[in-house]
């Protein structure tokens, strides 16, 4: 829900002609921590022998997960920071609430 609440705020900021704030990155700060914690733990559990429907897809979602917020967000601090940089933060947080439900339906009973 905090990924899907992030990309409304970021699309909503953007519409309305806002740049990042702090609450914004504080908040994109949270999810990233989250993915990351979830990564480790699904690294983990796999790492433990629980097994995947696929495992090179369920590494790629989990890597991407945990890489593109940072990416985004060090986009938005560079010079050519502008009004739209809250979408794109929202647009990868969009994206990101997809992948974290196919990662989650990528688990095998095991």
């Amino acid at each position: 829900m905090l990924l899907l609440g992030l990309a409304i705020w970021g699309i909503a900021r953007s519409v309305a002609g806002r740049s990042m704030n702090r609450a914004f990155v504080v908040a994109a700060l949270v999810a990233e921590a989250e993915l990351i914690i979830q990564a480790a733990i699904a690294g983990v559990i796999v790492i433990g022998g629980h097994t995947t429907e696929s495992l090179p897809e369920f590494v790629g979602y989990g890597i991407s997960s945990v890489i593109l917020i940072p990416v985004a967000l060090e986009r938005a601090r560079g010079v050519e920071a502008n009004r739209w940089d809250p979408a794109i933060v929202g647009a990868v947080c969009l994206a990101l609430a997809v992948a974290v439900l196919r990662l989650l339906s990528l688990w095998e009973p095991g």
